[in-house]
């Protein structure tokens, strides 16, 4: 009995803690991962002398805004957004550098 009832104690601890922090990307960390991928893609060949990213790119991406971030039966979340350079809907599943972006 008392094995039964650890057991149940640990399995509801572990759903609890699963849960926690599970809310979707914000806008800035959808561009922020949708910044990373593109950068990934690029190989820093058109990064500015300077570093980071160039005016122009934070431009492009500062104009993407979310709709709707959905759970994903995949993992993450399935979100809606716009602005890059229209619509679109993508993955983000979460790693231990931040959001990361996934074309669907």
């Amino acid at each position: 009995m008392k094995h039964s009832i650890a057991k149940a104690t640990l399995t509801a601890l572990s759903l609890a803690v699963a849960g926690c922090g599970s809310s979707p990307p914000s806008n800035e960390e959808v561009q922020q991962a949708i910044g990373d991928y593109v950068d990934s893609l690029l190989g820093g060949l058109e990064k500015p002398k300077s570093g980071g990213r160039s005016d122009a790119d934070k431009k492009e991406l500062a104009q993407i805004k979310v709709i709707n971030c959905a759970k994903s039966d995949a993992g993450g979340y399935k979100c809606d957004f716009v602005g890059f350079p229209m619509a679109r809907s993508a993955r983000f599943v979460k790693s231990d550098k931040g959001w990361v972006y996934l074309p669907q």
